[in-house]
């Protein structure tokens, strides 16, 4: 076996590859945490947009269902009758003028009905 001599030029070769090579390896495990990080910002987001969201839809669901109640303990008690078509429009407009609904639709056994829209337009 014959002795291996130094060479200045061999070393800078070798030291320049494993630096490459070490780049290249931090390089990619950079952009692989950059893609988790936004990954996980992504999702952090649209979970929060998603339960904002629903919040808003619970809040909304209560409001109309409190509104769709007090109409039905309105047809219990006969406040809102069919037989006085003239005075629903009152008592009901409260409840359609917000976006919330988008018209009341009360009818009877008897096929008497009446339904009443945001503009006031009504049918009877």
């Amino acid at each position: 076996m014959g002795k291996r001599s130094f060479k200045p030029q061999n070393f800078t070769r070798d030291i320049m590859a494993v630096a490459l090579a070490f780049s290249v390896l931090l390089i990619a495990v950079v952009a692989y945490f950059a893609s988790q990080v936004k990954r996980d910002v992504s999702e952090q987001y649209i979970h929060d947009a998603t339960r904002r969201s629903a919040e808003k839809l619970i809040g909304l669901r209560k409001t109309i269902e409190t509104s769709l109640e007090k109409v039905r303990e309105y047809g219990e008690s006969g406040v809102v009758s069919l037989s006085k078509p003239d005075q629903l429009s009152d008592l009901l407009m409260p409840f359609v003028t917000g976006n919330l609904v988008s018209g009341i639709s009360i009818a009877d056994a008897e096929g008497r009905n009446y339904f009443i829209l945001p503009d006031g337009t009504e049918r009877k």
